[in-house]
C-alpha cells in the first residue's frame, strides 16, 4: 500500500493516472493544456512533455484528476470540477493553536478525515461563475438525516474516500471498478 507521507512525490505516468481516473489520455491533455487548462499541473512539468520527458504525477495530483473526472461525469465544467477537486487535494481544514505551540487541525491537504467518510459537496451558487464547495466529514453515527440537512436539492456529492481508495488500488497495481 502507498505511504501517505509520500503522496507528493511525482512517480506515476499520465497513462496510469488516466486509468485511475477513467479518462482517455486525450481528455487529460485537453484538461491540462492551453489557456483554458483546468488541472493544477505545474507549467514546467507540462513543458517537459514536448521534449520527450514523460510527465510524472504525484498521488495527490492523480487524485485531483480522478476527482475532476468524477465531477465532470456529474455535469460540472472541467475548470469548475478541477477547482472543486483542489479544495481536497490542495487545501486542508484550518488549524488552530491549542497552546504551547501545538497546532490542531482536522485535515491536511490531500488527506482524508481520520474518521468516517470524506465527501466533496458542490452546491450551485446564484452566480454563474461561483459554486460553493465544501468538504464534509460524515460519520456512520451521523446517519443520512445529517447528510441531507447539509445539501441543497441540486448539490453534487462525490465520496472522496471511495475515489482515494480506488486510485490507491489502481496505482498499487490492483484492479478496481469505477
Amino acid at each position: 500500500m502507498s505511504d501517505p507521507s509520500s503522496d507528493h512525490i511525482e512517480r506515476y505516468s499520465s497513462a496510469v493516472a488516466c486509468v485511475a481516473a477513467g479518462i482517455s489520455t486525450d481528455k487529460l491533455k485537453s484538461w491540462s493544456n492551453g489557456p483554458s487548462a483546468a488541472l493544477l499541473i505545474p507549467e514546467d512539468d507540462m513543458d517537459r512533455r514536448g521534449r520527450g520527458i514523460p510527465l510524472l504525477l504525484s498521488f495527490r495530483r492523480v487524485v485531483h484528476i480522478a476527482l475532476t473526472a468524477q465531477l465532470v461525469r456529474h455535469g460540472l465544467r472541467p475548470v469548475d470540477a478541477a477547482a472543486a477537486a483542489a479544495k481536497f487535494t490542495d487545501f486542508g481544514d484550518p488549524f488552530h493553536d491549542a497552546g504551547n505551540g501545538v497546532f490542531i487541525g482536522k485535515r491536511l491537504p490531500g488527506q482524508l478525515y481520520q474518521e468516517g467518510r470524506t465527501l466533496l459537496v458542490v452546491m450551485p451558487s446564484h452566480s454563474a461563475t461561483d459554486s460553493k464547495v465544501r468538504l464534509r466529514n460524515i460519520k456512520a453515527s451521523d446517519g443520512a438525516t445529517r447528510l441531507l440537512a447539509l445539501l441543497s436539492p441540486s448539490a453534487t456529492i462525490v465520496d472522496v474516500s471511495s475515489v482515494v481508495a480506488h486510485v490507491r488500488t489502481v496505482l498499487d497495481g490492483g484492479t478496481a471498478t469505477a
